[in-house]
């Protein structure tokens, strides 16, 4: 009977890249999807891939009633962001979000369909970091210069696509800070990989992937050095070989590294205050997408739509303080979730953990809730371990290639070492 389980296992575990690749594409498709290609068949990219999301979802009902403890929880605080649409007559750029609400419901809830995450998000780290190479190498060899003296691909925002560039970084530094029983291969590989995800994002000029990356990974090697899954020398270490990228991007590409000094806060700082302001008199909050109603910003205004530029501000100011204390409560829970698996020695955690720091920081300097799927998707992700945190749970909700037992070296229920 068990070798059938096994069997039925595998032959289940091929239909994971369709569901992986389908949540990978809603996530990340706003910043990779030329608006060229807006009137093709990946223009309506979203409906396909949406579709087959909920089919799956509905298709594995069972695995998303045994994963998705966290479901009926996420629910409730997304009720938080209904009231939102209720105090006023909802815009069309309200309508906008209340359908990136929905992708975001989506995509919450989407990884508690993943029946063997071992498999899936192993191929789902592979193809965020080869998608990351992919526009580095574009950027670098094919890339226009903008108006504003930054490096772009012609037909993308440049601070979406260094949002895609700096995840090679991130993720391959992530996986040097935690497992330091790589191979040296393995090391320099990652290394060159991170730095090539670097000097593409330092070429754009953007500033804000920079910050959210430094921040992620910072925060990574505290919680692993409080945690004692790392020795403290680790960090100095790791400071030490960024500082040395940075050197060498800094002389091979100083006008983008200017730029990124130099370049002023694009009226942000007053778009802060005036949000902040308008949060603190309106509790139950203006509206989605109702700023522009209220503030005027014409050079942050796209498209005649108006936003705050942080993710925070955006759900306290036109969502009120229940949306805001709504997001924060989901928020924190995900990273709650990942300290915890760090904390048993599940070594994949700190990649899911420095990747959902990322992306938040990300959108707490630069787009609205509309453009930051991915993190809807890597909040998912995060809470996808159930309320008990079992080794067992845990160890099934990372990529085999990263996860270690640390004390015995063999993995649970089998048996055998880890190699």
């Amino acid at each position: 009977m068990k070798n059938q389980s096994i069997k039925y296992s595998h032959r289940l575990s091929r239909k994971q890249p369709i569901l992986v690749f389908s949540i990978l594409l809603v996530g990340i498709g706003n910043l990779v999807v030329p608006e060229s290609l807006n009137s093709t068949f990946f223009g309506n990219y979203l409906i396909v891939f949406l579709g087959i999301i909920a089919a799956i979802l509905v298709f594995r009902v069972g695995s998303v009633i045994e994963n998705g403890w966290y479901i009926p929880f996420a629910t409730f605080l997304f009720l938080g962001f209904i009231p939102g649409f209720m105090v006023t007559e909802i815009s069309s750029y309200g309508e906008v979000k209340l359908l990136a609400f929905l992708i975001a419901i989506l995509l919450v809830v989407a990884p508690s369909a993943i029946q063997y995450p071992n498999q899936s998000f192993g191929l789902l780290f592979n193809i965020l970091i080869a998608c990351s190479v992919l526009f580095s190498i574009l950027l670098l060899f094919n890339g226009i210069q903008g108006n504003l003296g930054r490096d772009q691909i012609e037909g993308l925002n440049p601070i979406g696509i260094a949002r895609v560039t700096a995840i090679s970084s991130v993720l391959t530094l992530s996986l040097l800070i935690s497992n330091w029983r790589l191979s040296t291969n393995s090391r320099w590989l990652l290394l060159l990989i991170s730095g090539i995800g670097l000097f593409a994002t330092i070429a754009t000029g953007s500033r804000g992937p920079l910050v959210a990356a430094g921040v992620a990974l910072a925060l990574l090697g505290l919680v692993l050095v409080f945690l004692r899954r790392i020795k403290i020398i680790v960090l100095p270490i790791a400071a030490i070989f960024v500082l040395i990228l940075l050197f060498l991007v800094q002389k091979t590409d100083a006008r983008g590294f200017a730029r990124i000094l130099n370049a002023d806060d694009s009226g942000r700082n007053e778009l802060y205050s005036e949000s902040l302001s308008l949060a603190l008199s309106k509790p139950l909050g203006i509206g989605w997408g109702n700023l522009s109603d209220y503030i005027s910003f014409p050079n942050q205004a796209i498209q005649g739509r108006l936003y705050s530029h942080n993710i925070l501000l955006e759900t306290a100011v036109e969502g009120g303080w229940i949306a805001f204390l709504a997001f924060v409560t989901l928020l924190f829970v995900a990273v709650i979730n990942q300290c915890r698996a760090i904390s048993i020695g599940i070594t994949g955690a700190p990649l899911i953990f420095s990747m959902l720091i990322y992306l938040a920081i990300n959108a707490m300097v630069s787009s609205d809730i509309v453009g930051n799927r991915l993190l809807w998707l890597f909040i998912g992700l995060s809470l996808l371990p159930n309320i008990n945190h079992s080794k067992r749970v845990f160890s099934a909700a990372i990529p085999e290639s990263y996860s270690r037992e640390p004390s015995s070296g063999r993995s649970e229920g089998s048996g055998k070492t880890v190699r």
